[in-house]
């Protein structure tokens, strides 16, 4: 059986600043090795001008490191919200990025996005 390859298109500015949070321990050092914590968000491929892509299996038109990703965005989201959805204290995450200010309904839809792309 082959896996179906897929993708999803997300904020370039969402991705990057959930880089910090998903890489970082609280101390701010970084503290994933992984392939997408290692990347340089300058390096991601732009689709659309604001848009970059997530694909699993990963290719050279996708973030690197996407399976890390998620699990990384899993993670972050089980110790911020106890679950798995993005919930009010991702509106908060997004309260507090001065990238994501002005436009909160559209990021937590693109939260939400990426939750069901990572499960």
């Amino acid at each position: 059986m082959t896996t179906q390859p897929i993708s999803i298109l997300a904020d370039k500015v969402l991705i990057e600043a959930l880089q910090e949070p998903l890489c970082s321990s609280p101390g701010g050092a970084v503290s994933n090795e992984d392939a997408f914590c290692q990347s340089d968000p300058q390096a991601w491929p732009v689709v659309n001008n604001t848009r970059t892509r997530l694909a699993y299996p990963e290719n050279e038109n996708s973030v690197p490191g996407t399976a890390f990703f998620c699990a990384d965005y899993l993670g972050w989201l089980q110790r911020l919200t106890g679950t798995d959805n993005p919930g009010f204290q991702s509106a908060s995450f997004i309260d507090q990025n001065a990238s994501l200010k002005g436009d909160t309904d559209r990021h937590l839809a693109g939260l939400q996005a990426l939750s069901n792309f990572c499960r």
